[in-house]
């Protein structure tokens, strides 16, 4: 008996090609988000007072929610976002100086 000759086509799923739109979808939505935060970094760089008030009132938000000195909580959160904005210091080199300066240890340069 002679072989049959098969044919193989290639069929695309419903699921495959809506993972391939989600993908594409993705990456449009990431290359937004990444724009939207670079726009907002170079404006609270350019004004680092606005980046601190920001952080500052998220501070006393956090503060009000756990029920801490608020005041206390908020300036040294806007003090915190303003290191980071104005000096472009990493979160944990800010931390280490927001907590010199509340100690009183951050030399005038350093301010």
């Amino acid at each position: 008996m002679p072989k049959r000759a098969t044919r193989t086509t290639k069929t695309t799923s419903l699921g495959d090609s809506m993972a391939t739109s989600g993908k594409e979808a993705l990456g449009g939505l990431e290359g937004g988000i990444t724009a939207l935060t670079a726009g907002i970094w170079e404006i609270f760089h350019e004004h680092p007072n606005v980046g601190g008030v920001l952080t500052g009132g998220l501070g006393i938000g956090a503060a009000m929610t756990i029920g801490v000195a608020e005041i206390v909580a908020g300036v040294a959160a806007g003090y915190l976002g303003y290191r980071i904005f104005a000096y472009g210091e990493t979160f944990t080199e800010a931390i280490e100086k927001t907590i010199e300066f509340r100690e009183g240890k951050l030399s005038k340069e350093e301010l």
